[in-house]
């Protein structure tokens, strides 16, 4: 009798043990610096590079189209070095966001545990 009541015991001990311990790494959720980095990755490579100097061109054309047409040679180049740098200035503020919330997106996504493998 003594031996039937320490085996019951010790299933016990076990059983108790299996439901507390964690399961595989595999399903745990991910920690804060996962998804931050996550978050990072993604965002970097969502929103393309080089938005401002894009940007610097367009308006460096367009305001010297405009400055040209406003007040000759002279109106041209002013007209440029202002496009050039407001468009810089939007085209690189635009890209800020945009990758902001593409990383806050991505961030959001992986703490909920919807990060794709």
């Amino acid at each position: 009798m003594r031996l039937a009541r320490n085996g019951v015991t010790s299933l016990g001990a076990l059983v108790v043990a299996l439901c507390l311990s964690p399961g595989p790494a595999s399903a745990q959720a991910p920690s804060s610096a996962d998804c931050q980095a996550y978050a990072q990755d993604y965002a970097a490579n969502s929103v393309p590079a080089g938005g401002a100097l894009r940007g610097a061109a367009r308006g460096a054309a367009g305001g010297a189209l405009i400055g040209g047409a406003v007040n000759g040679s002279e109106g041209a180049g002013r007209g440029a070095a202002a496009g050039a740098g407001i468009g810089a200035i939007t085209r690189g503020a635009r890209n800020s966001n945009a990758r902001q919330q593409a990383y806050t997106s991505a961030y959001q996504s992986c703490m909920a545990g919807q990060v794709p493998q």
